[in-house]
């Protein structure tokens, strides 16, 4: 899976466990007739634990008149956080285009105002995930007759 470019510029690839290309897309280097950009390419090999885990169950939703005041710790091993909404009439998780909303990427807030109401008869889901330099964290987990099961996803935030 293609890592969108961060502000300090790489890209790559989420392999956790395996070995991961990184392309450094701006990267300047000081040669006699002066500064020139370069691309260049790397290899790392990342580890399960270099990736933030799942967010733990401090994620809390309150109203304060009209808005949903979101609040939660940061995952482990994180530098910032995404926040999912959707539309419980859009369930499951990571079917984009049914209702699913990135209400922010890469924030190092814990905090959320969201202001929006759902649909008469409808209610919305939050799901937070942790990210750090070497990717993103997961949305928490699908249950399957009360096992763990895959990781969700979602396309909505990059």
């Amino acid at each position: 899976m293609r890592v969108p470019p961060r502000r300090n510029g790489f890209t790559g690839l989420e392999l956790p466990g395996r070995m991961a290309k990184i392309r450094v897309e701006r990267l300047a280097t000081r040669a006699p007739s002066g500064w020139r950009n370069v691309n260049a390419t790397t290899s790392h090999r990342y580890r399960a634990a270099d990736f933030p885990a799942e967010v733990d169950d401090g994620v809390r939703v309150s109203r304060s008149g009209p808005d949903a005041m979101l609040a939660w710790n940061l995952a482990a091993n994180a530098t910032s956080s995404d926040v999912l909404r959707g539309s419980v009439h859009g369930f499951p998780v990571g079917q984009a285009g049914a209702g699913e909303r990135c209400m922010i990427h890469d924030t190092v807030a814990h905090t959320l105002t969201d202001p929006d109401l759902p649909q008469p008869g409808d209610s919305f889901w939050y799901l937070v995930r942790g990210e750090n330099l070497c990717g993103n964290g997961p949305y928490g987990f699908e249950g399957v007759r009360g096992a763990q099961a895959a990781p969700r996803v979602s396309v909505t935030c990059p």
